[in-house]
């Protein structure tokens, strides 16, 4: 007991951690323990967006911005994290302060 007391006195980031396990598990249990899919308004779109999310990597494009399968054929951007700090204000802010 008295290793485990000096490893959490000496070492914050074990508090840290154990914290955040135990947050994430807390948050994720009702996922892993319901054989059913949440529900929710748009559950089928996102179910779709995954499926063409997994089409595209499986076609080897190793960074998906773009939906081939929908509006007939036209595509749609992909919205699952993807988008690189290039197209955001961030990123043009950042741009502006390595010019200058």
């Amino acid at each position: 007991m008295n290793w485990l007391k000096r490893l959490l006195y000496k070492s914050p980031i074990v508090i840290t951690l154990i914290f955040l396990a135990v947050t994430a598990s807390y948050c994720t249990y009702p996922l892993f323990v319901s054989l059913t899919l949440p529900f929710a308004h748009d559950i089928v779109f996102h179910i779709f967006e995954t499926e063409q999310l997994n089409h595209s990597l499986q076609n080897i494009v190793f960074y998906p911005r773009w939906i081939p399968d929908v509006n007939t054929g036209y595509g749609s951007l992909l919205a699952v994290g993807t988008i690189d700090m290039t197209s955001t204000n961030i990123g043009d802010e950042i741009e502006i302060a390595r010019v200058s």
